[in-house]
Order: structure tokens, then sequence, then C-alpha cells
């Protein structure tokens, strides 16, 4: 009755995830000096998990790309990442 009721969910849930939330919480926390890289890994695994085939394949090269294009923003132009770290002033 439910079989493939949650794809989806599944299809909305990761292309939010790719393209929306994880840019935005890299961006936020720094890029790669922040905790989301650690994320990666977590991440991958879920679209190993929810996806099959092709599909699978094409999620990880879309997520893939995000990352690649993340990395090369963050080496390029640090001030864009380095400005949301807030200091704390040496005392």
């Amino acid at each position: 009755m439910y079989k493939k009721k949650y794809t989806l969910s599944v299809y909305l849930a990761l292309i939010m995830l790719t393209f929306i939330f994880f840019p935005a919480m890299w961006v936020i926390n720094g890029g790669t000096f922040g905790s989301i890289p650690y994320y990666l890994i977590v991440y991958s695994a879920f679209i190993a998990v929810l996806l099959k085939g092709f599909k699978r394949v094409l999620a990880i090269i879309l997520f893939l790309g995000t990352i690649m294009a993340l990395l090369y923003l963050n080496t390029n132009f640090p001030g864009l990442f380095m400005d949301m770290i807030q200091s704390y002033p040496d005392t």
C-alpha cells in the first residue's frame, strides 16, 4: 500500500540538503575551519542508503560538485567564509 511513497520526500530532502542547507551551513560555520566538513561522510552515507543505481551516482556527483565549488570559493575567496567566524580578542 505504501510502497514507493517515500520517493518524493527523499528527492526533495536531498535536493534541499545538497543545494541549500549544506552550502549555507558551510558559509555560516567558516568553511573548512568549521565543523560542517565532518558531515560529508554522514551525508554521503545518507545518499548511499536512500537511493539506488543511477540516481545514487547522480546524487553523489552533484554533491561532490557542490563540495568542490565550496572548496574553490573557500580557497580563492577566503574572506567570504572568514568574516562569519567570530574571533575573541586576546586579553
